[in-house]
């Protein structure tokens, strides 16, 4: 009786598992083999001609357009998420995107932008489908996804580089979507609804670091103070928060007489995204000798910038030139920098990349914004952008300032030793001639009272 029972109990499991893999039939289909489960994704025609308003010719091939545009979502069963591209050039030039900008929004509280990785499951001619990597569906009855913008990589035979003076790479070329999808699951149907959202666009940028060092040692170290200054297509009279993503690695490396040069990573390479607000300050340690502290604004006006620090950064009419016309400034990671000639020429930094600005919480005509940014992914060169002066360095320009004042002095006594007797003469010539004026209108009048 008891076998009898355990036998109806399995093949009552067994039943009820085959009946959830037959209609797990959205988006995919479950093969397994053994021990594995290997996942088959359906292609990208079957997905978008499900639906019946779907019309291939609404989406034509242009061969010189070369965005990317969202034009669907969908959810997985297995909590995945589906984005479905309209690649207007696809049929002559393939573009593969790379990645993707959105948040979930939560009621009441800010959205939270972050990139994920796309992988290319299915294309056909001008359309493609991507899965979201390491992304999970939420499990509530109502799903928000607030879509920004969409990447791929930069492609030199048909994007324009960076015009500025100091090196600029664009690691991933972004374009707008703003979109927010919502999903509902009611009874068991999944619908989907789309409204265009506000988004913000980074119009120009540049990147790098200002390296402050700490003074002088046997061991040099400095504080590389990482920025991004840029302008957006609205007016920002307050800024109050920012979202930064960028990606880090660090290295070490020395030089020794017979084994040359050795570099090595040390950490990294890892993303990393980081929260400014508007109160935020940085500091280098400015510790050791004739070392000189700084300290400065993670978010401030570029303006106010170069007012305040260019004359301790000796910033080139090049870098100046870069940093005018943008609006804003932020410091948004420091790291150190060590170079110990005395250990083989040791040297350890970090380098930063693929700088991104995720989110800006700012005010404009007293209302407050929260917005997901359109911008893309930027490196910036290798070597500093500026470099800051220490106390010797003051010291040093204060008794080039003297000096310059005492060869002033000196040069006009000289000057003057010089010069003295050709005034005198000047001067007596001077006095000759206007003597002899005054003698000959003097006789000349006694003339004509004599007559």
């Amino acid at each position: 009786m008891k076998t009898k029972i355990m036998i109806n109990r399995t093949f009552g499991f067994i039943t009820a598992l085959f009946l959830a893999v037959l209609v797990c039939f959205q988006s995919v289909s479950i093969s397994v083999f053994a021990d594995e489960v290997e996942i088959e994704y359906t292609d990208v025609m079957t997905d978008l001609q499900s639906d019946e308003n779907f019309n291939t010719a609404d989406y034509p091939s242009v061969a010189d357009d070369y965005s990317l545009q969202v034009i669907q979502i969908a959810e997985s069963i297995n909590g995945e998420l589906f984005v479905y591209v309209y690649q207007p050039c696809g049929e002559t030039k393939e573009l593969t995107a790379t990645s993707i900008r959105l948040a979930t929004p939560v009621a009441g509280i800010d959205s939270e932008w972050r990139d994920y990785n796309l992988s290319l499951l299915s294309s056909e001619g001008v359309f493609d489908k991507y899965i979201v990597e390491d992304f999970t569906i939420k499990s509530d009855s109502i799903r928000y996804y607030d879509i920004t913008a969409i990447y791929r990589e930069f492609d030199e035979s048909i994007d324009d580089e960076t015009d500025e003076n100091y090196e600029q790479t664009i690691n991933e070329v972004v374009y707008e979507v703003g979109q927010q999808w919502t999903v509902f699951t009611v009874n068991g149907v999944v619908s989907y609804s789309m409204l265009e959202t506000e988004t913000i666009t980074i119009t120009d940028k540049i990147v790098g670091y200002i390296r402050y060092p700490d003074g002088y040692s046997l061991s040099v170290t400095a504080c590389d103070s990482h920025f991004v200054a840029f302008s957006t297509d609205r007016d920002i009279e307050k800024l109050y928060e920012v979202d930064v993503s960028y990606v880090w690695i660090s290295y070490a490396q020395t030089t020794a007489v017979g084994t040359g040069t050795n570099k090595s990573v040390t950490g990294g390479p890892e993303t990393a995204i980081v929260s400014l607000n508007v109160e935020d300050t940085g500091e280098n340690d400015g510790d050791k000798l004739f070392g000189k502290k700084y300290t400065w604004n993670r978010i401030e006006r570029v303006s106010n910038f170069i007012s305040n620090e260019s004359e301790d950064l000796n910033l080139s009419s090049a870098n100046l030139s870069d940093l005018q016309g943008k609006q804003w400034i932020l410091r948004f990671v420091d790291t150190e920098y060590v170079s110990s000639p005395l250990a083989n020429n040791y040297v350890s930094w970090t380098e930063i990349s693929e700088v991104t600005i995720l989110r800006l919480k700012f005010e404009t005509d007293g209302i407050v914004y929260n917005l997901g940014v359109v911008d893309n992914k930027q490196t910036g060169s290798k070597d500093p952008f500026a470099e800051a002066d220490t106390a010797l360095d003051d010291v040093l320009e204060d008794m080039s300032k003297i000096f310059s004042a005492i060869l002033l002095i000196l040069g006009l006594i000289l000057a003057s030793m010089v010069l003295t007797p050709i005034f005198t003469f000047i001067f007596d010539f001077v006095l000759y001639i206007i003597s002899v004026l005054f003698k000959w209108f003097g006789n000349l009048f006694k003339g004509k009272r004599r007559k």
